[in-house]
C-alpha cells in the first residue's frame, strides 16, 4: 500500500468541477493511480486538472499510453 502522492490536482484548471469515473477531485496516490483503468488515465493525465507530482529522485513517471488502442 502506497501514499505517495504521484499526480497532484489543480482545482484552478478545473473551475467546473468536471471528473473522470472513479477518480476523485484531490491529489491522487500511487495505490489509487493503480486503481483507474489505463484508458481513463490518459484522460486524466491530458486533461490538464492533475500533474505528475515531482517528489524528489523518486518522481514517478507519466504514464507511457498503456493500453494504446483499447
Amino acid at each position: 500500500m502506497s501514499d505517495k502522492i504521484v499526480r497532484k490536482y489543480l482545482p484552478g484548471k478545473n473551475k467546473q468541477g468536471a471528473h473522470f469515473p472513479g477518480v476523485g477531485l484531490r491529489d491522487l496516490t500511487a495505490d489509487d493511480w493503480a486503481s483507474i483503468p489505463k484508458g481513463i488515465r490518459k484522460d486524466v493525465d491530458a486533461s490538464g486538472f492533475y500533474e505528475v507530482a515531482s517528489e524528489g529522485p523518486n518522481k514517478p513517471e507519466p504514464d507511457k499510453g498503456e493500453g494504446k488502442g483499447e
